[in-house]
């Protein structure tokens, strides 16, 4: 998977949703919790990890800016986003402009592999790192620009069966421009050879917000039969949605977890 289908997965995504939701919006799934006062993952991340104020930050797969502008908000972090979408870049770019947050929160289109410039007191990679070509090589990076004794923290889809992929897995790895499906294992084995010491571990798949069974699997009917049918914009917009649909039947057949990862580099 190269950065070019990644360029237009996102860049798809973001012509789907932007026209129909107000900025900032977060590009990450939706997610159901008992407390009322966390609607997001964002939320529950700044009410059960313990985050200083006035910290560095890194926001690894940004999408428009949501979770930078968020944690600038609560805990007055100076952001850097970045994401290899340019019309995500250019929408967060404009939105922290029109706010007055250009200084505090920042934007570039950028690898995971590439230099940052900067270093940070801590990285956030929410349902991105998944994307990364090489996900060591991502991951060592990402340990690189961070100081000793920051923190790390992924949010992932963590594929829980460690034999061979199914045909849902093949479709969803396709439409969503993931190279490989990694397990709990393999992520924490990367991360411990790159420096990084686990702290805390959370599954929170049960406030995956799911639909049925038989519900899902007869969408995903449907949809291939339409997409079958069609050509250009519209068959990359379904590619899109078919790939989210192949991930809510990955969840349901209990083949994901969503899975948070607080790391510190030691």
């Amino acid at each position: 998977m190269g950065n070019n289908q990644i360029q237009a997965l996102y860049d798809t995504l973001f012509r789907f949703e932007s026209g129909a939701r107000p900025m900032p919006y977060p590009i990450h799934k939706p997610l159901a919790f008992e407390d009322a006062d966390i609607s997001d993952i964002n939320d529950w991340l700044y009410s059960h990890i313990p985050l200083k104020h006035g910290l560095s930050c890194l926001d690894a797969g940004c999408g428009v800016g949501y979770s930078s502008f968020y944690f600038n908000k609560m805990l007055k972090w100076t952001c850097f986003g970045i994401s290899q979408s340019h019309l995500e870049v250019e929408a967060a770019q404009t939105y922290a402009l029109k706010e007055g947050l250009s200084e505090q929160c920042t934007f570039a289109v950028r690898d995971f592999t590439l230099p940052f410039g900067q270093y940070f007191d801590v990285i956030l990679a929410i349902e991105s790192l998944k994307h990364a070509s090489r996900i060591s090589s991502a991951v060592a990076n990402l340990a690189h620009h961070l100081h000793d004794g920051g923190l790390l923290i992924v949010v992932e889809d963590v594929w829980t069966n460690a034999g061979s992929e199914n045909r849902y897995a093949r479709i969803f790895r396709e439409a969503w421009s993931v190279p490989e499906l990694y397990t709990h294992d393999h992520y924490i084995e990367t991360f411990e050879a790159h420096g990084f010491d686990e702290i805390e571990r959370f599954d929170l798949t049960r406030h995956v917000q799911l639909k049925t069974k038989t519900s899902l699997r007869l969408k995903s009917f449907l949809l291939g039969a339409c997409r079958s049918l069609s050509f250009g914009n519209t068959r990359r917009n379904l590619d899109l949605y078919l790939g989210s649909l192949m991930m809510d039947i990955l969840y349901a057949d209990g083949m994901f977890d969503y899975t948070v990862f607080v790391l510190k580099k030691s």
